[in-house]
């Protein structure tokens, strides 16, 4: 996930969440579908969810809000996200259409 890759929610997607304080359950009305995820996975979509942002600041605004260390293992906990965030058409890179 290079830093200069910016990501934004798909187009068409308003999700319903159900969350608790470990986590929580995303619905994606477009697809029908519900995810479950952790404290970490909540935090990430839902950044993505307020706008566009790139790799690097999105690692930022993760590691502030948990306050954990923005180190290598954030970035590739992450990088894993994006991308099953990514398979599962939630979201799309927004870098070559800027």
């Amino acid at each position: 996930m290079p830093s200069e890759e910016t990501w934004r929610l798909a187009p068409g997607r308003d999700l319903l969440w159900q969350k608790w304080p470990e986590g929580g359950a995303v619905f994606d009305p477009a697809s029908g579908n519900t995810q479950f995820l952790n404290l970490m996975a909540c935090v990430a979509l839902e950044r993505l969810e307020g706008g566009p942002l790139n790799s690097e600041r999105l690692t930022r605004e993760v590691s502030e809000y948990l306050d954990i260390p923005l180190d290598d293992l954030l970035r590739s906990n992450l990088d894993s996200l994006i991308s099953h965030f990514d398979s599962l058409g939630l979201i799309e890179s927004c870098s070559n259409t800027e």
